[in-house]
């Protein structure tokens, strides 16, 4: 039953890093052709004590954390857990006297995982993780380094809807096939400068945000600079209107996807798209982001100094895994929204970028290393001792129990604002650098060419489109 619903899932669903178009910060940002075919599993012969198994694991987590996860693991498999315990309240002594039939050995990876290059580098040293966190996951597919999954997982019950979405699951397949099992996911968000709000006298802004309050805060922060405040002292509502151009029209349309990217091509004809341009437009005429200033202005106002880091700048979009950075390096008030929804009754859904774990196509033990990752990743005792164990920030749970949920944002800055995603991830769109990178690059080289235009209001949105048409028919 559990590899019909498996596979039924990843048939019927649709699927909602290069150099990127916009601007980062000049100061340091946050971080951050074989052909496999699909076998059935192997299970290798149990070991004898001097043969003990050891997965390679390449992941953004301790040596500890990950020796107590094959401790939990072997508990769970051997029914010794105990009545009432879970990851979040089992005694580290107790896992400490758990006999296990593998270890593990920890290569530290990024907080967004390990990149294609590396992975080569891993290669030439002759160390390749059994399993490996990754940010290129479509790369390594296309490269023959990483195996299909569907038949490793198929009779594994942590793959049913109830533990995680089946569109989670189509962000991490390719070719209906399940490649990558997800672990961390991060949303896209407006980070907020208070401090600029308070002096446009706006004292709170909601993290369920709508387009028309967002024209609201930018009026007020806009009034802030009259004819006589000079240039280099201006505010900004907004730092750059065009970083909306993927996500807000999915403020107008759950559907619209990642860019009007929907899994297979693109529609810039839908209203939605046409709504979204008309608003941006507007938002960049009005005067309220960086586009509204000549380039000669620009560098009067701020010079060589990134505006967000200016304290003179109220909003800019970014991602939650860009929390840390935003609230260590700053030494303003900062708080966070939602991407705004077109009104206050209507909600947005939230944009985000999965990041799964892989198996090796070189691995000797592809069940086993299939079978941890997907404890590692989707058993709730094992998320729960991880967020125990590591207090990772910025990232959201990739299943959908409440318990972990409410655990993993406990500690989190910005712990009750996020938690208020966990309702909302089923109506998710997907990055499609997951499971479609030449999407996902094509997608950066339309904004990088179209931006400007399809901002500037004086040119005819129509001659626009064909643009983007062409830029996908020749992809």
């Amino acid at each position: 039953m559990a590899a019909f619903l498996v596979l039924s899932m990843l048939l019927s669903g649709c699927t909602s890093t290069a150099s990127n178009p916009f601007p980062k910060v000049t100061q340091p940002l946050p971080t951050s052709s074989a052909t496999i075919t699909s076998e059935p599993p192997v299970t290798p012969a149990a070991p004898t004590p001097s043969e003990q198994i050891v997965l390679k694991v390449g992941a953004p987590i301790s040596s500890k954390t990950a020796d107590y996860l094959v401790k939990l693991y072997s508990a769970k498999q051997t029914d010794s857990l105990g009545s009432g315990i879970n990851g979040s309240n089992v005694s580290l002594d107790v896992l400490d006297s758990q006999k296990t039939n593998f270890t593990v050995e920890i290569l530290q990876t990024p907080s967004t995982g390990a990149t294609l290059d590396t992975i080569s580098q891993w290669e030439a040293s002759g160390f390749v993780p059994d399993i490996i966190f990754t940010d290129a996951m479509a790369s390594l597919e296309t490269n023959g380094k990483v195996l299909p999954l569907t038949n490793y997982i198929a009779s594994n019950s942590l793959y049913l809807p109830g533990i995680v979405s089946p569109s989670m699951l189509n962000s991490c397949s390719m070719n209906n096939q399940l490649y990558g099992i997800p672990y961390a996911a991060s949303a896209q968000i407006l980070f907020v400068n208070m401090d600029v709000l308070a002096k446009a006298g706006v004292d709170q802004v909601p993290f369920h945000l709508d387009l028309d309050t967002l024209t609201s805060i930018a009026t007020a922060v806009h009034s802030i600079t009259t004819d006589k405040t000079p240039i280099s002292e201006m505010n900004l509502a907004f730092y750059r209107a065009d970083e909306f151009l993927p996500f807000l029209a999915s403020s107008y349309a759950d559907n619209a996807g990642w860019f009007m990217f929907n899994g297979s091509g693109f529609d810039f004809h839908a209203p939605a798209f046409g709504k979204s341009i008309s608003y941006l437009r507007s938002f960049v005429d009005n005067g309220f982001s960086l586009e509204s200033l000549s380039k000669e202005d620009q560098v009067k106002a701020f010079d060589s100094l990134d505006p967000r880091l200016s304290n003179r700048v109220a909003m800019w979009i970014g991602n939650t895994e860009d929390i840390s950075f935003w609230t260590t390096n700053t030494a303003y008030t900062l708080s966070i929204t939602q991407i705004p929804s077109e009104t206050a009754q209507s909600e947005s859904p939230p944009a985000l970028t999965v990041y799964p774990l892989c198996i090796s196509a070189s691995s000797k033990n592809a069940q086993l290393a299939s079978d941890f990752a997907s404890f590692m990743a989707l058993d709730e005792d094992a998320v729960l001792l991880t967020a125990r164990l590591e207090k990772p920030g910025g990232y959201l749970p990739v299943i959908s129990s409440s318990t972990v949920w409410n655990a993993v944002m406990a500690e989190q800055t910005f712990g009750q604002q996020l938690l208020q995603f966990r309702t909302l991830m089923g109506k998710a769109y997907y990055n499609p650098i997951s499971n479609h990178e030449s999407a996902y690059l094509l997608i950066n080289q339309m904004l990088t060419d179209t931006g400007g235009m399809l901002l500037d209001k004086k040119t005819d949105l129509t001659t626009v489109i064909p643009l983007l048409a062409n830029a996908q028919i020749s992809a």
